[in-house]
């Protein structure tokens, strides 16, 4: 499972494209499955990219290397998900990442699918930007999915 954010791994594999991204240039859908495909070339079965306010893009590798991590339901092996951020008001994004990152994999580890677990993802990483800093720290599980439940709204999605 490899999951960078979207400027880390632009710079490390397509620095003319983190040029652009700095310049305020956007990056499309094409380019963003291009770089899941490359990680998934390397061995990844569970590839991603989170992108802030954005949200968060996985690719899954096939049937095969999914059921090998001890993941039976398949429906999703070769599929793209993209999960759209939740709306807030930012006061810092310190631990925002790093939350997003651990709640996903704290989603599989709990039988989450794979839309679902990229879903509370972004949750987490939203409800950390709320607070002014990563002190503040996360509820629980319940406190998020009550949230979700009763209506958090998604930003717009990028594509």
């Amino acid at each position: 499972i490899f999951i960078p954010s979207l400027e880390e791994i632009v710079y490390m594999l397509r620095r003319e494209a983190f040029d652009d991204l700095q310049r305020g240039q956007g990056i499309d859908d094409g380019f963003l499955i291009s770089l899941l495909e490359e990680f998934i070339e390397y061995g990844v079965a569970i590839a991603g990219i989170k992108l802030g306010e954005g949200g968060m893009i996985l690719k899954l590798a096939e049937q095969q290397r999914i059921k090998a991590l001890g993941f039976p339901d398949t429906q999703f092996a070769e599929k793209v998900i993209y999960q759209p951020a939740f709306e807030v008001i930012a006061n810092g994004t310190t631990g925002a990442g790093d939350s997003t990152y651990a709640a996903f994999l704290y989603a599989l580890a709990n039988d989450f699918d794979f839309e679902a677990a990229a879903r509370f993802a972004c949750a987490a990483g939203a409800w950390c930007v709320e607070a002014p800093d990563s002190e503040a720290g996360l509820p629980d599980a319940k406190t998020i999915h009550m949230r979700i439940a009763a209506g958090w709204q998604n930003r717009p999605p990028l594509f």
